[in-house]
């Protein structure tokens, strides 16, 4: 991959991906905080409204010097800045670090001033919107996915049997292939097995989230507006997925047809998730302040005169969730959108297991095709 493409490529998902941390905030349930619980008496809290503004000013920062240092690192290590030296890397630990640190100051706020003091606390359930009874997001939008594997499949069926022996299946920076592989299956088709494997995967873990609960006040026209919101994250993850399957299928294109035509085939497809990122971005922002902002509290505030339950203690950092009572597997995350596991849960641990397996699978088969 040409160095100036491969650095301003790094650089644009280093700006997504920093504008998307920076509207995080605004995603996110009203009642929790950076992933500590907050009554609606306390929505307005100064500590509430000084760690959004550290953390804005933190990631926008971060998110500068990661894109400066993507640049130097693509000079310097080229194709190796994959290994932790990339900017996207730098900007997701500084990312991490910032939300830690509000977290832990709002946290402390909370304690230190008893924000639940006096309150009564309730756990409000709606049964309108159970797993069974929820609309169902259709099929239908997995297919692009299995098509774009498809085409891939074919366009390496039909070049295999013109294909030489042995194979290049790794090019530098200039395009001059630098590694080999004896012509079989695997060899040849293993860009579409790893996308069908991550297809998979994705699929699995699409259908347990429309299992999973949702995260509303008492009225149901909260959890409508929830659950349309789940539907457009669902919708979101499979055109994300076609995608991704895109690119396997533009590597596929290198590996059929050298470089040249296949080289920029791969790159026009890698530029893909990309623009479908941002367009997720946008959607999901426009979604989540629909359905998560400040209408929904009042109807809780409206329809429960108490205020939610404090949860705090079955969160670690208000990232692991562990709750031995919740039969869940999948629940939604306390910060920002999506889902996160139930440690407290053997699936979970079975899901995780399948999450670490398959990438690993999968490169295990693309070592054994570059056999």
């Amino acid at each position: 991959m040409d160095p100036v493409y491969q650095a301003v490529y790094q650089a644009l998902l280093v700006v997504v991906v920093s504008l998307a941390a920076w509207l995080v905030p605004s995603m996110t349930v009203p009642t929790l905080a950076f992933g500590v619980r907050v009554p609606t008496t306390h929505l307005g809290h100064s500590a509430i409204q000084r760690a959004r503004r550290v953390y804005r000013l933190g990631v926008s920062l971060i998110g500068i010097v990661a894109v400066a240092w993507g640049c130097l690192a693509v000079r310097l290590w080229g194709g190796w800045t994959w290994l932790g030296l990339s900017g996207l890397f730098l900007a997701l630990v500084g990312q991490l670090v910032m939300y830690l640190v509000c977290h832990d100051s709002v946290r402390r706020a909370k304690r230190r001033e008893g924000w639940f003091a006096g309150q009564r606390q309730v756990i409000a359930v709606d049964t309108e919107w159970l797993p069974s009874s929820r609309p169902k997001v259709s099929m239908v939008w997995a297919l692009p996915a299995l098509a774009v594997l498809v085409a891939g499949a074919v366009l390496a069926g039909m070049a295999y049997p013109s294909l030489p022996d042995p194979l290049p299946i790794h090019f530098d920076l200039q395009g001059h292939p630098n590694g080999w592989a004896h012509k079989s299956f695997l060899s040849v088709f293993s860009p579409v097995l790893m996308g069908l494997g991550l297809t998979l995967l994705m699929g699995v873990i699409i259908a347990m989230t429309q299992r999973a609960p949702l995260r509303t006040g008492s009225d149901a026209q909260a959890a409508g507006r929830e659950w349309a919101f789940t539907c457009t994250i669902v919708r979101g993850l499979w055109l994300l997925a076609a995608c991704v399957n895109a690119v396997f299928v533009g590597v596929e294109c290198i590996l059929v047809t050298g470089t040249g035509h296949g080289q920029g085939v791969a790159m026009a497809a890698g530029a893909l998730p990309l623009l479908v990122v941002v367009l997720l971005v946008v959607v999901t922002y426009r979604s989540a302040r629909k359905a998560r902002g400040q209408g929904s509290v009042a109807a809780f505030s409206a329809a429960v005169p108490a205020a939610p339950h404090d949860d705090d203690r079955f969160w670690l950092a208000g990232v692991i969730y562990f709750n031995r009572d919740d039969p869940a597997v999948l629940v939604p995350k306390r910060f920002g959108v999506g889902w996160t596991l139930n440690m407290a849960r053997p699936g979970a641990w079975g899901l995780l297991a399948a999450i670490v397996a398959v990438p690993l699978l999968l490169v295990v088969l693309g070592i054994a095709g570059s056999r």
